[in-house]
């Protein structure tokens, strides 16, 4: 929600599960063989030998499909779901793991979608609980969307997107252009300021800088922002009326608006997270 790309340089981030979208394990005739090669890379992943159950890995991928309402590509968790069903359903123990452990082993499963994973949507998938991570270090939060953004939404862009692709762009982007690396850097410090807002249920705070954060990532990341979601990106940004944002990295997918005024919003493009 708050903090992607960023929480790279260790900036706090928020990150929540959105109750609207979720997948379940369904018996079936037919063998999905996209499971079945996620099944085999597992069992072939050295770095969580032992952690999953094979035979239980085998009988998922052999007799089960992931039914999901999850749009694939679109920044809302669909890997991240599957990964933490996953590992629910095959761990051989699920003592002995703290926070930021559970959050490596996801993301190595989870890299079989990405070829590189940070772990966070299926950890906040896995714990269906809002988390905070600061600095490499994880909370759980019973933050509430409700407590504070009375009025967030999710926008489509109507395109599909590649996540480690945007994610290397961004890795280009802060090691050769300056006035990137700077633009970062004060994104940085606006996503601390948000998740402090957050926290603290300040309101007139997190409108403020939020207002902020939308135009520093509008003018500093276009190479992230569809033409679909530019136009209405800026018109919000103008008339004070909705501030949109990344969800996640950006490209395509699903967007990320905010509005205090509900009834400015066209209601069939902005879809209420809660």
């Amino acid at each position: 929600m708050i903090g992607e790309y960023t929480v790279l340089q260790g900036s706090p981030a928020l990150a929540l599960p959105f109750s609207k979208f979720y997948g379940q394990f369904i018996k079936t005739d037919q063998v999905d063989s996209r499971l079945l090669e996620f099944s085999e890379y597992l069992m072939d992943l050295s770095s969580i030998d032992g952690l999953l159950d094979n035979d239980k890995l085998r009988l998922i991928a052999e007799e089960f499909r992931f039914e999901s309402n999850i749009p694939l590509g679109a920044g809302l968790g669909s890997s991240g779901a599957l990964t933490a069903g996953i590992f629910d359903q095959c761990v051989q123990s699920k003592n002995g793991l703290d926070l930021k452990q559970l959050k490596q082993v996801l993301g190595e499963i989870e890299s079989f979608f990405h070829g590189n994973s940070s772990g966070t949507d299926p950890l906040v998938s896995y714990l269906n609980q809002s988390i905070i991570i600061n600095n490499g270090e994880i909370e759980m939060s019973d933050f509430n969307v409700n407590q504070l953004i009375h009025a967030c939404y999710i926008m489509d862009s109507g395109l599909s997107r590649n996540t480690q692709e945007h994610v290397d762009l961004y890795h280009q982007l802060m090691a050769n252009d300056a006035t990137f690396k700077q633009a970062m850097e004060k994104l940085s410090a606006l996503n601390t300021i948000l998740v402090e807002s957050i926290c603290l249920n300040d309101e007139p705070r997190f409108w403020h800088h939020i207002n902020e954060l939308s135009v520093i990532q509008y003018e500093a990341m276009q190479a992230f922002i569809p033409p679909s979601i530019k136009k209405i990106w800026k018109s919000g940004l103008e008339n004070k009326t909705h501030f949109i944002k990344l969800c996640g990295a950006g490209g395509g997918g699903f967007f990320l608006a905010f509005a205090e005024r509900q009834q400015n919003l066209h209601k069939e493009m902005f879809v209420p997270i809660y």
